[in-house]
Parts: structure tokens; C-alpha cells; sequence
């Protein structure tokens, strides 16, 4: 269990700032997903 929290804390972390430069449309896409909804 931890291991593979271990590894998606690392990945969510590195796309983070990419959705960010990312247009608005595809960064209010994110913000509707839930899995990305939780994080930010």
C-alpha cells in the first residue's frame, strides 16, 4: 500500500505544473476531474 502511494505522489506532483502552463480549457477540464479535484 504504501509503495504505490509512494510512486503516485511523485507523478501527480510532476503533472501538476504542467496542467497549470496548460490552456484554460484543458485546465478547467482538470478541475472537473475527481481524481485531480482531490489534490488541488
Amino acid at each position: 500500500g504504501r509503495a504505490a502511494s509512494r510512486v503516485a505522489t511523485p507523478r501527480s506532483n510532476a503533472e501538476e505544473p504542467q496542467l497549470i502552463r496548460q490552456p484554460s480549457r484543458v485546465r478547467n477540464a482538470v478541475v472537473h476531474t475527481p481524481s485531480h479535484a482531490a489534490p488541488l
